[in-house]
């Protein structure tokens, strides 16, 4: 089944799914998308295209793009996809670096306490830490 014709050069060369990826893609825990179709029509090589159809699939990512970005970095032409908390911090650290220095006074004129508290929680050892040491009871200390 053809879902989209890719043009190259000056002719119209199909990009087609198997009704095994066809069948795959329908089955997928999301609703797959024009656009994912017409990422995946964009593929040239085969194998990348079975591993975005198996991460649509498999809901291992949201969309075929994302997907492709998977396999670039497997094949050591991109880099790694950040995780939530690695993009969740580069937004933060971008935030930050962008708002004026008013903007930041009053955010830690906002958050500046409970900033305090997390650090001095993080930098106080916690039993789970710490080592305690018991002298040793032998014949020579008693």
């Amino acid at each position: 089944m053809c879902w989209h014709e890719q043009r190259t050069t000056n002719s119209f060369t199909p990009a087609c799914l198997g009704p095994d990826e066809v069948r795959r893609l329908r089955s997928a825990p999301r609703p797959v998308t024009l656009k994912d179709l017409q990422d995946i029509s964009k593929i040239s090589e085969t194998g990348e295209r079975y591993h975005v159809v198996d991460c649509l699939a498999e809901g291992r990512t949201k969309n075929a793009s994302g997907a492709r970005k998977l396999w670039k970095a497997e094949q050591g032409e991109g880099p790694e996809p950040l995780s939530p908390a690695d993009r969740a911090l580069a937004r933060l650290l971008d935030a930050w670096d962008r708002a004026p220095k008013v903007a930041r006074d009053r955010f830690l004129e906002e958050r500046g306490d409970q900033l305090r508290r997390e650090l001095d929680a993080q930098s106080t050892p916690t039993p789970a830490n710490t080592v305690m040491f018991q002298p040793r009871k032998d014949a020579q200390n008693g």
